[in-house]
């Protein structure tokens, strides 16, 4: 699968030559997730080729990745070049970022020592653990799509440019009081709705994974009612993806309003419009300088906005649950405070990979 989906330009005069006049006309055209103005080379001089948009990761490998390389600016001031889907340079707030204390989105989900990632797959143990896994990797798949629909929310949120917070509870005597106090809340029926599609979109892919692997190893030659059935199976895999797809980016549009966004145990919808109490004196905060959480220096939090404050308060009531915010200047952090600990622990992020 390549890596990129390319619309090319004709050469035009006055109109393709790279200049900070030709770039500025065509820049709101890349105002897009994941979506770029291709320049390169042609007769030795720099001009706009066309736009290009990222295809989103999926279970199979990209192609073309290390060709590019993506210059990306979030706001004034700001510069990040990223190559092979990772950032690799960041200028902002008048220095260069030391990257290494920023891990990716991508890496605090899913890397095997990170604590965020282990929390979360026991806030989700239950949309593992709960379902039935008839094919080989089922689990594999359940815990990289959980991932994917937490990226996926905190992305939309970020996406916004409107900052945000997004809080997870753990299992609690404390949930449905909780629940209660959002402004806007779904039905029982409906506060299932991301586990139930999370569920079986794993289960399609186990189920073309499976199918591909029987078709692909079979001695026999394959008939026309295998190939229909793995083209059944391919297009259900797809549309429940992209039912799943449109799912994270209507709930995670709630985070655009007022408080916090709540989800509860095996991504339950609890409610929008979340309020956190703030405590006057505020909870020890410190950096994260390491995905097992290794901690580092004091954070500020007394000269941060109330966002902020709400996260850790949430962080702090509820070991083990995990808030996610993003800044109205687009900072990306996470908060957690591991059961047994007694400080909140914060990771400074880098956006999710390209």
């Amino acid at each position: 699968m390549p890596a990129w989906q390319i619309l090319p330009f004709e050469h035009g005069s006055g109109v393709t030559e790279l200049n900070v006049k030709t770039l500025a006309k065509v820049a709101p055209a890349a105002d897009l997730p994941r979506t770029a103005i291709v320049v390169g080379l042609s007769n030795g001089r720099l001009v706009i080729q066309g736009i290009a948009r990222r295809v989103e990761h999926t279970h199979l490998p990209a192609e073309g990745e290390k060709a590019s390389f993506v210059l990306r600016s979030c706001r004034p001031g700001h510069v990040a070049l990223w190559h092979h889907g990772v950032e690799q340079f960041r200028y902002e707030s008048g220095r260069s970022v030391d990257l290494s204390s920023k891990p990716s989105l991508f890496k605090i989900l899913s890397e095997q020592e990170s604590i965020i990632a282990s929390a979360l797959r026991r806030l989700c143990a239950g949309i593992v653990n709960g379902s039935p896994r008839p094919y080989l990797f089922h689990r594999e798949h359940q815990y990289a799509i959980v991932h994917r629909v937490v990226a996926g929310l905190v992305d939309r949120m970020s996406a916004g440019n409107h900052g945000g917070l997004i809080t997870f509870l753990p299992e609690s005597p404390e949930m449905d009081r909780q629940a209660a106090l959002g402004k806007y809340r779904l039905p029982p029926a409906h506060r299932r709705a991301l586990a139930a599609k999370t569920t079986e979109l794993a289960l399609r892919r186990a189920h073309l994974q499976d199918l591909c692997g029987r078709l692909d190893g079979a001695t026999a030659p394959i008939t026309d009612d295998d190939r229909f059935e793995r083209m059944v199976a391919e297009d259900d895999e797809r549309r429940t993806e992209d039912a799943l797809d449109a799912l994270i980016d209507n709930i995670g549009q709630l985070s655009t309003v007022d408080n916090a966004l709540l989800l509860g145990p095996d991504l339950e919808i609890l409610c929008a419009g979340y309020p956190i109490k703030v405590s006057k004196a505020a909870p020890a905060v410190y950096e994260a300088v390491t995905l097992e959480g290794k901690r580092g220096r004091r954070f500020p939090l007394p000269r941060q906005g109330s966002r902020h404050r709400a996260a850790a308060t949430f962080a702090k009531l509820f070991p083990g649950g995990i808030a996610f915010l993003c800044s109205q200047d687009g900072d990306l952090r996470c908060l957690h405070r591991p059961p047994g600990e007694e400080h909140v622990l914060l990771w400074n992020l880098s956006p999710s990979e390209w």
